[in-house]
C-alpha cells in the first residue's frame, strides 16, 4: 500500500485555551513519509497522501466554578458623621457561550467572598453669607449649600438627595435690613426717576439704590 510508510506526525499539545467551559489545544500535524521501516529519515509530504482522517484537536467540557465579583459600594452606615462602607459582590458564572450570570451566593459557600470597607460620612456644607442686597427697607443674601461625602480633608461633593437623611438641607436665601428706610435714605444713582417710572422698585438691587425714589413703591 501506498500508505506503509506515510504517517501522520504530531507534536506536543500546547496548553489549553480555557480553564472552563470550552477550550481548544493544539499541536502540529504533519503528512511525513518514511522510506523504510528502520529508517531515521522521514520527509514532509502533502496533507492527501496521508491516510484519512487527519488528526485534530480534542474538544472537551467543563463546568467554569462561580465566583465573586465586585459590583459597588454600599450606602454610608450613617446618615451624618463618620460611618463605613462596604463592598458589594454578586456570586456569577459563565455559560459555554462566554456570558455570564448572576447566580445564588450559595453557590460561591467555598470562595472566600471579598471583604473591605472604607469610612464615609454625609454632611451639608454652608458656605458664608453674601452681602445684603440692600441697607434698608428689605434686601437678600444668598449661601452656597453643598452635600459632601467622605472623611474630613478628602471629601467630595455628592448629590443633594444623599444628605437628606442628614436632616433638612440648610436655606441658601434669607431676607435682611429689614428696617423701613428714614430720612437719611437717598438714591445712590441718578437714573432712579426712570426705575420708578418702569416699575423696577419692587427688585432688592433697585431698592437700595433708590432708596429715596422708591421709598412709597
Amino acid at each position: 500500500s501506498k500508505y506503509c510508510f506515510h504517517r501522520w506526525e504530531t507534536g506536543e499539545w500546547s496548553s489549553c485555551s480555557a480553564t472552563c467551559g470550552v477550550g481548544l489545544m493544539t499541536r502540529t500535524v504533519a503528512c511525513a513519509h518514511q522510506p523504510s521501516r528502520n529508517s531515521n529519515h522521514t520527509a514532509v509530504l502533502k496533507d492527501e497522501d496521508c491516510p484519512k482522517p487527519k488528526p485534530s484537536p480534542p474538544c472537551g467540557k467543563q463546568d467554569c466554578l462561580p465566583q465573586w465579583v465586585t459590583t459597588d459600594w454600599s450606602q454610608c452606615s450613617v446618615t451624618c458623621g463618620n460611618g463605613i462602607q462596604s463592598l458589594q459582590a454578586i456570586c456569577r458564572k459563565q455559560g459555554e457561550n462566554g456570558r455570564y450570570w448572576t447566580v445564588d451566593p450559595k453557590n460561591c459557600s467555598l470562595i472566600s467572598k471579598p471583604d473591605r470597607v472604607r469610612p464615609c460620612s454625609l454632611k451639608w456644607r454652608v458656605d458664608a453669607w453674601s452681602p445684603c442686597s440692600a441697607t434698608c427697607g428689605g434686601g437678600t443674601q444668598t449661601r452656597s449649600v453643598r452635600c459632601m461625602k467622605g472623611p474630613h480633608g478628602r471629601s467630595r461633593q455628592a448629590e443633594n438627595r444623599q444628605c437628606l437623611g442628614t436632616g433638612r438641607r440648610p436655606s441658601n436665601t434669607r431676607m435682611c435690613n429689614l428696617l423701613p428706610c428714614t430720612r437719611w435714605c437717598r438714591d445712590s444713582t441718578r437714573y432712579c426717576e426712570k426705575v420708578r417710572q418702569l416699575e423696577l422698585c419692587p427688585l432688592p438691587q433697585f431698592k437700595s439704590r433708590c432708596c429715596y425714589s422708591c421709598r412709597n413703591t
